[in-house]
């Protein structure tokens, strides 16, 4: 019941219960890797970067294939400020596994901070192909579009997303932003 303890405690915002329950873990089992990965979600929230830093550091030097690490690695070098360590960090991460499209996203996410949005693009496109059953790189894209008001391929792209992803609410919602910012709200309500 630990792991979940601690998921659910970080989620209600009670940091300090999610700690007694990570630190007990990791003391009773210092070699399970989730439990240390659990440890370090709890610190991060806390706002201490160091010891979040060395619990994920810790862990992907003993395994560079840990996602869970990595990219919660990187997401505290994002909370620090540190962008160039979170951008290495994937990018680390994607020479060993070229076609993560969590990783390809986070970068994407990365460059359409600093409004490189042709490097985001990019990103989210290969994320796109390495993915092709999940709709959230498509709508990463949708957005990006949107960013940039490029409204000829917003419109076709979320053409298409709607087509291939019926039903999906994600999808629909991402449609609907696009059609109301692009001036066409009567279709954005039917959406």
């Amino acid at each position: 019941a630990g792991p979940p303890l601690v998921l659910s405690e970080l989620r209600a915002g009670n940091t300090g219960k999610a700690s007694e329950v990570a630190e007990k873990l990791v003391a009773e089992n210092p070699n399970v890797e989730l439990y240390q990965v659990l440890l370090g979600m709890v610190r991060a929230p806390q706002k201490d970067y160091p010891a979040a830093e060395k619990i994920f550091g810790d862990v992907v030097k003993r395994n560079p294939d840990s996602a869970p690490a990595r990219t919660n690695l990187a997401q505290v070098y994002l909370a620090a400020g540190r962008v160039e360590d979170a951008r290495k960090t994937y990018q680390d991460f994607l020479s060993r596994k070229p076609d993560n499209p969590a990783a390809l996203l986070a970068l994407a996410d990365i460059a359409a901070r600093e409004k490189k949005w042709d490097e985001a693009i990019g990103y989210a496109e290969k994320a796109r192909a390495a993915a092709p059953t999940d709709p959230a790189p498509g709508v990463k894209l949708l957005n990006f579009h949107i960013a940039r008001q490029d409204w000829t391929r917003a419109r076709a792209l979320a053409g298409e997303l709607a087509m291939r992803f019926p039903g999906n609410a994600a999808v629909a919602e991402a449609q609907g932003r696009m059609l109301a910012a692009s001036g066409d709200r009567d279709a954005a309500v039917d959406s």
